[in-house]
């Protein structure tokens, strides 16, 4: 959606479920953009938030497993502020869960507009 820029961080939580007969192991958790930060909720137990590898860092891995029937959230953080004012516009960012049973990796997707408001 239209987000403003100086309206501070903006937070989503996505939910999924485990429908497969299997536990699926979260290994790591990155994101494509410095202005977005996510972390993963099973539980009580969450880790922290994860931003964008690149520049020298990489984010250390995660050991979270969600087990069949299970649901898991995905907190994710958007700063709109975060490229200043040439990041008014459209935007489109990823969230990369790599999973290690099965192995793999799956994307989670979301846009929207900076704006002035």
């Amino acid at each position: 959606g239209r987000v403003d820029l100086k309206g501070g961080i903006v937070e989503k939580v996505y939910e999924g479920k485990n429908t497969s007969d299997k536990t699926l192991k979260i290994k790591k958790i990155a994101t494509s953009c410095m202005c977005t930060k996510a972390k993963v909720v099973v539980g009580e137990i969450s880790t922290q938030f994860f931003g964008m590898e690149g520049h020298g860092g990489i984010n250390p891995g995660v050991n979270l497993e969600i087990p069949s029937g299970g649901s898991a959230k995905v907190v994710v953080n958007f700063d709109p502020a975060a490229h200043g004012p040439s990041g008014v516009g459209p935007f489109d960012r990823s969230i990369y869960l790599t999973f290690s049973d099965p192995v793999g990796i799956k994307e989670l997707k979301f846009k929207g507009v900076v704006s002035y408001n």
